[in-house]
């Protein structure tokens, strides 16, 4: 909701902009009267006050009104079974403070909104205000440098999202130079979820507002469309470059925040699938026991899983705890074969290598490290690393706890493994 939120403040101070021209007779009549501008603009500001008490009361009116349709909709998806779910209108609490708020945002937004266009229209002429379009339109004291900076930042912005916020370090810069690029890189990154909207705000208005030029050739573009009204469109701008650079910036701005509110959305559920998938591996993750933890491994009711309707195929593994200079952490011993055709990782997964290195696990003394541990421990392809697995089995109701020296050869190295999210 944040995004509408905020979408809905920028039209209402753009809305108040494009509305005001038509304001001007009513200025014009007032001061053709003897009002001056001081009068003229404090009564347009008692008006916003008005205005904003009346647009909080109906908000928070609707507001409520939404709000019971929306409760009806979740009670009636919250329950099981077949019974009905009565909410009553009544069912209402609204405190004082939440209606002293709503005003105080209605009435304040409105000030924000109204006071540089009725400032602005209280001082015009009568002469030029009893025209339906005058001199005072087309006067936008506009400096482009804002939208260049905002361009700019843009595009700073997504250079620092390709380049990463550790590009700075490995070039043999001075710690200085690698703390500013750090710095930058980190600011463009940050700033990239509101990057579209910084560069849809600078390019329209820079335009429209910078030259007319642009949009004159556009207006040729689509000529075949509005035929006999072309000179009305070519002249829209001419006339009141602010409201069509306005107009313009609030398209941009529509097409900008759906697109962010659905990218986001439709992303967030891709980011939970694929959670999804790392964390189990498969379609499901099924645990027959401990066998580091004095627990006995049901090796009959892992295997059945195969024979279950719908099993295509499955994976075993058993995590250890294994020992050695990189302190105790866990080890999973796995069929690489059967893995690979299960799970189908990918080579996203691999450092300096792709999935292929898995089926070179099939030779005894091999192993995979995480590229947390190899970056810690300085840890190479190649390297020879010596562990110490426990290993507890039971056998006519004892259990024997055993001690079992590896040598493990790294032949590669993985960010992670779906299926195996704990840190090996």
């Amino acid at each position: 909701s944040l995004p509408v939120m905020a979408l809905g403040i920028y039209l209402s101070l753009v809305g108040v902009d494009l509305g005001v021209t038509g304001r001007r007779r009513e200025v014009a009549i007032l001061k053709s009267r003897g009002a001056g501008n001081r009068q003229v603009f404090g009564s347009l500001m008692l008006e916003s006050v008005i205005v904003g008490v009346i647009a909080s009361g109906v908000g928070l009116l609707l507001g409520v009104v939404v709000s019971r349709f929306l409760m009806s909709t979740a009670a009636t998806f919250g329950t099981s079974g077949s019974g009905d779910v009565a909410v009553s209108w009544a069912d209402l609490r609204i405190s004082v403070w939440t209606i002293v708020l709503s005003v105080l945002f209605g009435v304040a937004l409105m000030l924000l909104s109204t006071y540089r266009p009725f400032k602005r229209v209280s001082r015009a002429p009568v002469s030029q205000a009893l025209h339906h379009y005058s001199p005072i339109s087309t006067q936008t004291s506009y400096t482009p440098w804002l939208d260049i900076t905002l361009i700019g930042v843009s595009i700073t912005s997504i250079v620092c999202v390709i380049l990463g916020m550790n590009a700075a370090y490995g070039h043999g810069f001075s710690w200085i130079a690698e703390s500013l690029l750090t710095v930058v890189l980190v600011m463009g990154v940050v700033m990239f979820p509101i990057m579209p909207f910084f560069l849809s705000m600078g390019v329209v208005r820079l335009m429209t507002m910078g030259s007319h030029r642009l949009y004159a050739r556009l207006v040729a573009l689509v000529k075949p469309w509005t035929k006999e009204l072309t000179y009305l469109v070519n002249r829209n701008i001419a006339r009141n470059p602010r409201r069509a650079s306005n107009l313009g910036v609030i398209i941009s701005l529509a097409l900008a925040f759906g697109l962010f509110i659905s990218i986001t959305m439709e992303s967030t559920f891709a980011q939970e699938q694929e959670a999804v998938k790392f964390e189990v591996g498969g379609d499901i993750d099924v645990a027959g026991g401990h066998a580091s933890r004095w627990l006995p491994v049901d090796y009959g009711a892992v295997s059945a899983v195969d024979t279950l309707p719908g099993v295509e195929h499955s994976s075993h593994y058993i995590v250890l705890t294994a020992s050695s200079f990189l302190g105790t952490s866990p080890l999973a011993v796995l069929n690489a074969s059967d893995y690979l055709e299960t799970v189908h990782p990918g080579d996203f997964y691999f450092v300096g290598s792709d999935e292929g290195v898995l089926r070179d696990l099939e030779e005894n003394g091999t192993c995979l490290i995480t590229k947390e541990r190899a970056d810690y421990y300085d840890i190479l392809v190649g390297d020879v690393l010596k562990a110490e697995v426990a290993w507890a089995s039971q056998i006519n109701s004892t259990y024997q706890f055993t001690r079992i020296p590896l040598q493990l050869r790294v032949i590669g190295i993985v960010k992670a493994l779906p299926g195996l999210t704990f840190s090996t």
